[in-house]
């Protein structure tokens, strides 16, 4: 998660528990004894502690029924040992700056999780035990050591915001192509040679960054992209462009290696209203 990212969650945990708790003015009060605060105040939907240094997560937690919101950033933390069936309400839960190795296991019982960030953490395969989180329509797993990703993402059909950047992914199952639902998808700084199978297929994905690895050309199946709108590619060792990203109707913003900056594909792009070609 960005620092922007940070201060956007932050600043909207604080107005929430402002209003539910009128007296405390500043969220970092509300730390200082994280277990004491929560067992006076188990109706609470939002709560966020960041930068504690926990030894252990207090497991009072799993008692706040009410909870739709969780963050628990930068606390030094591996593990969530809550119980399966806790947290019912909980819809987003963000868990970045830790030392995750593998995803909660209390989180295969949420029934309406929306929005999950597990970025820069150590997680190093996404198991199969991501196809329970159905509801999910956000997921960051930035800033990992991701080197496998499961086929049942795929079952994830309401998922519209994927962010693997920064791993160290090489493919991703051609099951993927089956979320419909993606807008956003961001492969950046990865370690792809070859476009990843099914990404093709995501034919209402917007946006598509794939900076930073190891691509040398690009399919022509990748004009079947008809709402692509954003198309980062900077960063890779292409030879050439293909001809059908002129035949890709909502195509704005196009960012491509420096290298290919007099590639005739890339010289008709820039013609094209709408377009702007960028460099890096």
């Amino acid at each position: 998660m960005s620092a922007g990212r940070d201060r956007d969650v932050i600043t909207s945990l604080e107005s929430e528990l402002e209003c539910l708790i009128p007296e405390v003015a500043d969220i970092g009060l509300l730390f200082s004894n994280p277990g004491g605060f929560i067992s006076r105040n188990n109706r609470i939907v939002a709560l966020g502690i960041v930068g504690e240094a926990f030894l252990e997560v207090p497991s009072v937690i799993g008692d706040l029924s009410a909870l739709e919101i969780l963050v628990l950033g930068e606390d030094g933390i591996d593990d969530l040992p809550l119980p399966p069936g806790c947290l019912p309400s909980l819809r987003e839960l963000y868990i970045w700056g830790n030392s995750f190795t593998a995803f909660p296991s209390f989180l295969l019982s949420l029934n309406g999780l929306e929005k999950f960030d597990g970025s820069e953490n150590y997680l190093e395969e996404l198991l199969p035990e991501i196809g329970y989180l159905t509801t999910l329509r956000e997921l960051d797993l930035s800033q990992n050591h991701l080197h496998f990703i499961s086929p049942k993402l795929g079952e994830l059909v309401e998922l519209e915001y994927l962010n693997l950047w920064t791993n160290h992914l090489a493919a991703l199952p051609p099951e993927i192509g089956n979320i419909e639902a993606i807008r956003s998808l961001d492969l950046g700084h990865n370690e792809f040679s070859v476009f990843p199978e099914g990404v093709a297929y995501l034919t209402h994905l917007r946006e598509l960054y794939l900076g930073y690895n190891q691509l040398t050309s690009l399919p022509p199946v990748i004009g079947s992209m008809s709402s692509l709108e954003v198309l980062h590619l900077g960063g890779n060792p292409l030879t050439s462009l293909p001809g059908e990203l002129l035949e890709m109707p909502c195509l704005a913003d196009v960012e491509i290696p420096a290298s290919l900056a007099d590639d005739p594909i890339r010289c008709d792009l820039g013609k094209k209203s709408g377009v702007v070609v960028s460099f890096v």
